[in-house]
């Protein structure tokens, strides 16, 4: 699942990709409707587990997963230095396990781990 647009049509161009509505975060309206295509696609896929490297998009995912038992990743943007991006701080709560990208942040959380960057 992806935002469309002119970059993702061409990288994925012969991947299946699911259209998240955008903005997110700061739209509740577009986040309700993500996580109803959050809600199908965990149900008719019923992953083993969900990996994110951010967006909003991963917010519903990661919820709706936890309540599924669905095991989840989500790795911090590398521009994260001193402290959590919003979906971070969103997501940390409820990942199975969290990622950062800098050792300093990740010993200012209790259950981030610092395993090298990744660009």
């Amino acid at each position: 699942m992806s935002f469309p647009g002119v970059d993702t049509d061409f990288l994925l161009a012969e991947e299946e990709m699911i259209a998240a509505y955008h903005p997110t975060n700061r739209n509740l309206f577009n986040l309700f409707r993500n996580a109803i295509i959050a809600w199908k696609v965990l149900r008719v896929r019923n992953p083993d587990l969900i990996i994110s490297t951010g967006a909003g998009v991963a917010i519903p995912f990661f919820y709706l997963g936890r309540l599924f038992g669905i095991k989840t990743i989500y790795i911090e943007s590398l521009t994260r230095i001193h402290g959590l991006s919003l979906t971070g701080k969103l997501i940390y709560p409820v990942a199975s396990h969290f990622y950062v990208q800098w050792p300093g942040l990740a010993r200012r959380l209790r259950k981030a781990v610092y395993g090298g960057q990744v660009l």
